[in-house]
């Protein structure tokens, strides 16, 4: 079974205010689409991470926007991103998901941010990488690198 994240699941958790100006390209660096085992159990769970990555980017956009960048294909300022691992561990009385996500600046920063959702042994697997995939997305603009580059 495939358990997309949406990008309209969870509120954003809460990121530092930043006002930039100018352009930005967001681009999926994740190369691979292939289907890989995430969540193995009564049903398995199959995660696409350059569809996943597509979500990232939508939740990064749409942040973006709110605090003044305009997104745009091929322009000097880029952030390249990745949705590089991801799984669920189901335990006795609670469902564990943790996503890494890489982000490479125009600069040459590079850094791994974790998302990390948890819930109750009754979790609903998709909101869990919805939950994860939002907090990987909010620890990269709670970076003060990334915040650096953006609003330089």
């Amino acid at each position: 079974m495939n358990g997309y994240p949406s990008p309209d699941t969870h509120k954003m958790d809460a990121v530092i205010e930043f006002t930039a100006v100018g352009e930005v390209s967001l681009i999926n660096n994740q190369l691979s689409s292939e289907e890989v085992l995430y969540l193995k159990g009564h049903r398995d769970y199959y995660a696409n991470y350059r569809k996943w990555t597509d979500i990232a980017i939508l939740l990064i956009n749409r942040e973006l926007k709110q605090r003044g960048l305009m997104v745009v294909a091929n322009t000097r300022k880029t952030l390249k991103v990745a949705v590089k691992d991801a799984e669920t561990e189901v335990g006795w009385i609670q469902v564990k998901t943790r996503i890494v996500m890489q982000v490479e600046t125009g600069s040459g920063y590079t850094k791994e941010f974790i998302g990390r959702n948890h819930a109750g042994e009754a979790a609903i697997i998709p909101r869990q990488t919805d939950g994860a995939l939002m907090r990987a997305v909010a620890a990269m603009l709670n970076d003060a690198e990334v915040i650096r580059y953006l609003t330089e």
